[in-house]
């Protein structure tokens, strides 16, 4: 009787959830004004900065107060690259790394408020959409890095580059976006354990969980920055309403990974059935979607092992991928010794 109640519960909630978009001006079309410098996110209806200084990008911008660009903010062409939008005319765009000389770990965030309230234990379908961008006439950028994501917060913040990272992420990009003339997309499912009301989009995750890539070999830039535009920002409660991303494509039968022991208790040895073709990143992932261990397995090698000092018991996942593809994920149990 009372699975059959809490199913028809979830029936009396679902119509009025409705097939819609929680997120407000999802793709940065309406603004209240048009953007003429950095750091105008505000300037997008319902948007706001949560961390640093995230930008605002319109093809109504025509204006060049600093003569540098023909369009400081402008679209396709702005101050940091080029790049249609996904949808429409307008899109964002957020630093997801620095090397900060003075410390801290320089990330920008930028966030709205849902248009109701998340419903606890109700799943939501989320997608977003990311672009790297590596020279524009104001700065060039030498670096890429995966992180870019989207989590879920009760109150609306302001951070300095001090604050801690969370660490964790209801969505992000499991790999470095590569190609500057696509829009990545990156979608899943999640389950609010909260009424959430906010939304917030950036990279949550500390230097020591990021691997940077070169994305632009010939960048003159002495910061190391990385930088993605974003767009296209969807959730829902209806299957189906936000785009799904079709995911890598997974390796060949011929190609499997294996970790022993399992359970493991301090070491745990991860092995490919041959050399890898291409460096592969392999990672340990919580349940609740905390990356707790990274590495890469270099070109030509087969073998990792695994150390965390203490690391909590439980169950993890394996995960190992390259830029274009993705083995099966594998599930290991920690024990105490």
């Amino acid at each position: 009787m009372r699975s059959i109640f809490l199913i028809g519960m979830f029936h009396l909630i679902a119509p009025f959830l409705g097939a819609q978009n929680l997120v407000p001006n999802p793709s940065f079309e309406e603004y209240t004004e048009c953007p003429n410098f950095l750091n105008q996110i505000s300037r997008a209806t319902g948007w706001n900065r949560f961390r640093g200084s995230p930008d605002f990008f319109n093809r109504c911008d025509t204006t060049d107060p600093t003569g540098i660009a023909s369009e400081l903010l402008g679209v396709p062409a702005n101050a940091v690259g080029w790049q249609e939008p996904a949808t429409g005319d307008g899109y964002a765009g957020v630093v997801l790394y620095e090397n900060n000389p003075f410390g801290g770990e320089t990330r920008e965030h930028l966030g709205a408020m849902l248009i109701q309230p998340m419903q606890p234990g109700v799943p939501v379908y989320i997608s977003l959409k990311v672009s790297p961008t590596t020279a524009g006439p104001l700065q060039d950028f030498r670096w890429t890095t995966y992180g870019f994501g989207l989590r879920f917060t009760m109150e609306p913040y302001d951070e300095n580059g001090l604050a801690p990272l969370p660490n964790h992420a209801a969505l992000f990009q499991q790999y470095s976006p590569s190609d500057t003339a696509t829009w990545y997309l990156v979608s899943g499912v999640y389950v609010p354990d909260s009424a959430y009301e906010y939304v917030v989009l950036g990279n949550f995750f500390a230097d020591t969980l990021l691997m940077l890539e070169v994305l632009n070999p010939n960048s003159l830039d002495i910061d190391t920055v990385a930088y993605v535009y974003l767009d296209d920002i969807c959730v829902s409660y209806e299957s189906g309403y936000c785009d799904t991303d079709i995911g890598w494509p997974e390796l060949s039968d011929d190609m499997r990974v294996t970790a022993y022991p399992v359970p493991f208790t301090d070491h745990c040895t991860v092995t490919f059935n041959r050399h890898v073709s291409t460096a592969t990143t392999v990672e340990l992932v919580d349940l609740s979607g905390r990356i707790v261990w990274r590495a890469k397995v270099p070109q030509g090698q087969r073998t990792i092992g695994i150390e965390v000092p203490g690391l909590s018991n439980g169950v993890y996942v394996l995960r190992a991928f390259t830029a274009a593809m993705a083995f099966k994920p594998l599930i290991l149990v920690h024990v105490s010794p």
